[in-house]
């Protein structure tokens, strides 16, 4: 049996690129979203102070930011920051907020 490979449907879309259509100001708008609301609401959820604890002992990883100083007293973060609090956030609320 020959299996032939198939192109995406969405290949002649001229649009359909995600650096055509995810432009730096949508992206910076769903970052600030992720800041001022959901990391908020699992502020309130799991705790200032447990939540800061959880950031302060992950292990120091290349190329991402640890946040030595805990991350409850950050004001204005960079989109880099920004995207490094939403790749550690699951991981660290897993086990700590209520069921």
């Amino acid at each position: 049996m020959c299996c032939i490979l198939s192109k995406s449907f969405w290949q002649d879309w001229p649009f359909a690129c995600p650096s055509v259509f995810l432009t730096p100001e949508a992206l910076h708008h769903w970052h600030k979203q992720f800041f001022n609301h959901n990391l908020q609401w699992c502020i309130v959820v799991v705790g200032a102070q447990e939540l800061d604890f959880q950031f302060l002992i992950l292990q120091v990883v290349t190329g991402y930011c640890h946040y030595y100083g805990g991350m409850i007293k950050l004001k204005q973060v960079t989109g880099r920051v920004h995207c490094d609090l939403q790749y550690y956030l699951v991981g660290l609320i897993i086990g700590a907020a209520p069921h």
